[in-house]
C-alpha cells in the first residue's frame, strides 16, 4: 500500500522537477508555467496509476488534492485575464 502511494509521489515530483530544466532550456521559464505543467502531470499520473479493480483510500483523497489544483489554476487564469483587461 505504501509502495504505490510513494510510487505516485516520486513520479509526481519526477515530473514536477524534471519540468523545471525543460522550461528553462526552451527560454519559457515562469511560475505560472510551472505551476500549469505540473497540474498536466497530476492528471496524467493520476490516471496512469489508477487500478480497474480497487480505488483505495488514499486516491480518493487525491481527488481533493486535484480539485484544490483546479480551483488554484482558476484563480490563476482569473489573474492573468485581470491583468490583460488593465493593461486595456
Amino acid at each position: 500500500m505504501v509502495d504505490r502511494r510513494l510510487r505516485f509521489v516520486r513520479l509526481y515530483v519526477g515530473w514536477t522537477v524534471g519540468s523545471v530544466p525543460v522550461l528553462v532550456v526552451l527560454e519559457v521559464f515562469s511560475l505560472t508555467l510551472l505551476y500549469v505543467v505540473s497540474l498536466i502531470g497530476f492528471a496524467v499520473i493520476f490516471e496512469a496509476t489508477a487500478s480497474d479493480t480497487v480505488d483505495p483510500r488514499w486516491r480518493r483523497r487525491l481527488r481533493y488534492a486535484g480539485g484544490a489544483l483546479v480551483v488554484g489554476f482558476g484563480a490563476l487564469a482569473a489573474y492573468e485575464v485581470w491583468t490583460i483587461v488593465q493593461s486595456v
